[in-house]
């Protein structure tokens, strides 16, 4: 009977476990099977690796940021994205303020919450409009904050109908520090490809230092391995960020 007792305690101990909620370090991505789906943000609970997920026609990828709170969580569906959730906190990070849901046609909703927790507003976008007003957000030169984070967004919602917006905005954009214009690179590389090759073989002329390291990242990017005679020309750029890339863009390109 003791015995019996035992086995049971046991297997109840090992249902708790597959249902705990996991917990991860700021970073990420991270990758789960399964997720609690009554508290937003929305907790994962099975822990896997990225190659454990992709194997599998459901998984779902997050990112801890702050404080170690989620800021990210998406589902895919037989390796295309199914939805994705942004979670913005108040400063300190104690306070969730407003969540907003990305379908996969790139609708998004807005969901804004009180200290308890509890929705006070909700607002829905279009993925038309939303394109429309992340464009005219490029052009905001007042602070490069503002256009690298629609540059991202519109990599995201695969919208290349905005690629000439970025690009302008990334030649006419005005800075402050040496750590804008990185995030340009990334939604470049996904709306233009290879098909953005000459452009940037233009741009590595340019007298923006930041202008020329995108560029360089781009044609890494998209294996743009006949831009190598080119990037070499900029082994010895004044700039350290230019040199970097460079180096970089050479290593990926097999040069070396």
């Amino acid at each position: 009977m003791k015995y019996l007792i035992i086995l049971f305690v046991i297997a109840l101990l090992g249902l708790a476990s597959c249902g705990q909620e996991e917990k991860y370090p700021q970073g990420g991505p991270y990758y789960s099977g399964s997720f609690d789906g009554n508290t937003i943000p929305f907790r994962p609970i099975e822990k896997l690796t990225e190659e454990e997920a992709k194997s599998r026609p459901v998984y779902y990828v997050v990112v801890v940021g702050y404080k170690d709170r989620i800021i990210s969580f998406a589902k895919y569906h037989n390796g295309k994205k199914e939805f994705s959730d942004k979670y913005i906190y108040t400063y300190d990070a104690k306070y969730l303020e407003r969540r907003e849901l990305t379908a996969s046609n790139g609708d998004i909703q807005t969901d804004y919450f009180d200290k308890s927790g509890k929705i006070i507003k909700t607002e829905k976008e279009t993925r038309n409009a939303r394109i429309k007003r992340l464009i005219i957000q490029l052009e905001d030169n007042k602070d490069w904050d503002v256009p690298l984070v629609a540059a991202s967004e519109l990599g995201e919602l695969d919208a290349k109908e905005a690629l000439p917006a970025i690009i302008k905005a990334l030649k006419n954009g005005k800075r402050s520090d040496c750590t804008c214009g990185y995030a340009m690179d990334e939604a470049i590389i996904k709306l233009g490809g290879k098909a953005i090759i000459p452009e940037m073989l233009k741009l590595l002329k340019s007298k923006d230092w930041v202008v020329r390291m995108v560029a360089v990242n781009v044609l890494s990017g998209v294996g743009a391995k006949e831009a190598i005679p080119q990037i070499q020309k900029l082994a010895k750029d004044p700039e350290e960020g230019v040199r970097g890339a460079v180096s970089n863009a050479l290593n990926e390109l097999g040069d070396r």
